[in-house]
């Protein structure tokens, strides 16, 4: 594969062409173990061969592949975020309830986020990135383990304190 990026004869968009031929069923893959919506999938690839596509030009100049699967590691995590502000965001005004019940017991909701979001930005970054992975994105404990080479034992010991982490302290508060 490096030869044909080396040969000079070879446009960026064949080149574009050749990897995505080349790595279309390779990234779906590797991200649909991250992210197991096979629309959210899809969109994530599409958002992948944008990215390589703006930055065409510098494929080919170094290595590749490594580009190409830090760039899904990139777009995976901006789903994650996006997913997470989605979650975080408030109820369109059309779908609230206006009874006081249903009031309190949002106010009281939101008040549980805005503490377990303060509580999350006091863990280690490491213990706090593996928390989010699990909880919030769904990735396995296997998965992450293989993703960020590390035991199985060590991603279970880092969500574990994390969980224990958060108990004590929204009990505190």
């Amino acid at each position: 594969m490096s030869i044909f990026f080396r040969n000079s004869k070879n446009s960026a968009e064949d080149m574009y062409k050749h990897i995505y031929n080349t790595y279309r069923q390779r990234i779906s893959t590797y991200i649909s173990t991250k992210v197991h919506e096979r629309d959210e999938v899809r969109d994530i690839v599409q958002n992948v061969f944008v990215h390589l596509w703006k930055y065409r030009d510098l494929l080919g100049k170094s290595d590749t592949e490594n580009i190409i699967f830090k760039t899904c590691n990139q777009e995976t995590a901006n789903y994650f975020r996006q997913k997470k502000s989605d979650l975080q965001s408030p109820l369109p005004l059309e779908l609230q309830d206006n009874s006081d019940e249903q009031i309190q017991s949002l106010l009281e909701q939101e008040e549980i986020i805005k503490n377990v979001n303060q509580n999350l930005t006091l863990l280690p970054p490491r213990t706090k990135e593996i928390f989010m992975l699990n909880k919030i994105g769904g990735v396995t404990q296997r998965q992450i383990a293989t993703d960020l080479n590390i035991s199985l034992k060590a991603v279970e010991k880092h969500i574990s304190r994390a969980r224990l982490f958060l108990q004590n302290n929204i009990k505190k508060s």
